[in-house]
């Protein structure tokens, strides 16, 4: 047996609610249902549906704190540590890194720099234990193609 429907009044509620900038989920605690039953609801009834990816909090950064900021992510400070000081939530810090981490590989691709991601031994080198055991189990596979 499914839950009962909601009446009209509570749809509307739910819009009205909605419209005037309450949380989706504050909405789902009030009226005992999931937030996506009340953004369905909101789209029924009309309402302009929000979409907030990153919190409005991480727009007051400039791009001097945000370099600032992501030199001492990289330096290994604490994220909640970083999100206090900067005044963001450890989102956005998780998501400039990751655009960073992006931008940097990019330009690695540009320069054909392949230096820090070439697996590659030079020579002389000696293999790693994971690499011998690599080499090891080709050389030695019973297992071949037949044609």
């Amino acid at each position: 047996m499914g839950r009962k429907k909601m009446s009209i009044e509570e749809c509307e509620e739910i819009a009205r609610l909605y419209s005037q900038g309450v949380g989706s989920s504050q909405i789902a605690r009030q009226f005992n249902c999931s937030r996506e039953h009340v953004v369905r609801t909101a789209r029924k009834m009309g309402c302009e549906i929000k979409r907030c990816a990153i919190k409005p909090k991480s727009l007051a950064i400039t791009e001097e704190q945000k370099e600032e900021l992501l030199d001492r992510y990289a330096a290994g400070e604490r994220v909640e540590d970083l999100a206090a000081m900067f005044n963001v939530t450890t989102h956005v810090i998780y998501h400039f890194a990751s655009r960073n981490k992006q931008r940097r590989l990019k330009q690695a691709v540009k320069r054909r720099d392949y230096s820090k991601t070439s697996t590659r031994r030079k020579r002389g080198e000696k293999l790693t234990p994971i690499q011998q055991r690599k080499k090891y189990q080709k050389e030695h596979s019973s297992w071949t193609k037949q044609f």
